[in-house]
């Protein structure tokens, strides 16, 4: 395998084990997983209430996202949380809006449209 190849490879081993982290620290330390399930469910009531207000409807909104994504499925959601921290705190997704904006289709500029006869 070349040079890029196990670049790679060294990368999606590093993604695996940063996405196992959370959950085995949860795992192991009980009082890490309140902190980690309490500071998730900040997260997202503070983030509801961003978007609706405050009114009735945010509790009832914040309290079923809490329920699935902190009490159910805390794990996977501490997991998918740190990880896209990690990639927020590298600058890794500039990097691949970077990368997407060098594929796209270039749009034209203001000059280069055509006018019609009335202008």
């Amino acid at each position: 395998m070349n040079q890029r190849g196990m670049l790679i490879l060294y990368i999606f081993i590093a993604f695996f084990i940063l996405a196992l982290l959370p959950p085995l620290i949860m795992a192991i330390f009980p009082l890490a997983d309140m902190l980690i399930r309490l500071m998730l469910a900040i997260m997202i009531f503070a983030t509801v209430r961003a978007y609706l207000g405050s009114s009735s409807l945010t509790l009832i909104i914040s309290a079923a996202l809490i329920y699935l994504l902190v009490i159910k499925h805390g794990y996977i959601t501490a997991s998918l949380y740190f990880f896209f921290y990690i990639l927020l705190l590298f600058n890794f997704l500039s990097a691949v809006i970077w990368g997407l904006s060098r594929f796209a289709r270039p749009v034209p500029h203001a000059h280069h449209i055509q006018r019609g006869p009335s202008e």
